[in-house]
């Protein structure tokens, strides 16, 4: 499979603009979204942003804001810093939370063991039950 699992495909620069020429207007205002939201992803990859794509991403800049050109490409490469930042992040978040998920299971794990080495000691009868885990005889007060 060539693509990847946003609709990018390796070499594909045009994206959805050629659903930018069509006569509605929230169509291709929706299309650019995607295109920009799918891009800004691409940059976190090894080759990051293909040139093309951020010349396409400039020229749309300029156009949405009316900027010059010099501060439309200084914004695109603010907001793919800022989406490279936020990718790292949610992946360092990640592993993070694996980590803690695994930690969590082998501790639960350990304290089961304990619980069943212990519960096991009580059924053979080699040791007494504690006085709040023996349900079936009353307590004696002293």
């Amino acid at each position: 499979m060539s693509g990847s699992r946003w609709g990018y495909k390796a070499g594909d620069s045009q994206l959805n603009r050629s659903k930018l020429n069509g006569s509605n207007f929230w169509d291709a205002r929706s299309a650019r979204r995607q295109d920009s939201g799918t891009l800004r992803i691409t940059a976190s990859s090894h080759r990051g942003v293909a040139p093309d794509d951020r010349a396409y991403l400039v020229r749309l800049t300029a156009a949405y804001t009316g900027l010059a050109q010099p501060d439309a490409e200084r914004r695109v490469d603010e907001a793919i810093a800022h989406a490279k930042e936020n990718i790292s992040r949610a992946r360092r978040s990640a592993v993070i939370l694996a980590f803690m998920t695994g930690a969590a299971a082998l501790l639960g794990a350990a304290a089961s063991w304990f619980a069943a080495c212990a519960g096991g000691r009580v059924r053979d009868g080699e040791v007494p039950a504690h006085a709040l885990l023996d349900w079936g005889r009353p307590m004696r007060r002293i």
